[in-house]
């Protein structure tokens, strides 16, 4: 789901609202790559599973055009932080947090 649906159905069904967001596709094709890599190091181990050319083919590009759709941006992935609407202090003292209050995803304490 995107952020926007996401954001609309907690907004209807919730008290919940965001507090923060994070986009980590690039750690994300970091991890495919290395997946990746070490995939195409155990292919012998790959083989004995039963595992045959066509599928390791299809993984190895399977892998190779996530990790290639995340560094280009084509697709995406997020960690939300998320906090109910009452909640008008800091959750986990946060570093942004200010001596008179918290900054909050409105941008007003």
């Amino acid at each position: 789901a995107s952020v926007g649906a996401i954001l609309e159905s907690l907004r209807r069904a919730t008290s919940l609202a965001l507090f923060d967001l994070e986009e980590i596709g690039a750690h994300y094709a970091r991890t495919l790559r290395e997946w990746r890599r070490r995939f195409m190091g155990s292919l012998d181990r790959v083989r004995a599973l039963g595992f045959d050319d066509r599928f390791i083919r299809m993984w190895e590009y399977y892998l190779a055009s996530c990790e290639a759709a995340f560094l280009e941006r084509q697709i995406g992935d997020v960690q939300m932080l998320l906090t109910t609407t009452m909640n008008v202090g800091p959750l986990l003292d946060e570093p942004w947090a200010e001596a008179g209050g918290a900054r909050h995803a409105s941008g007003t304490r």
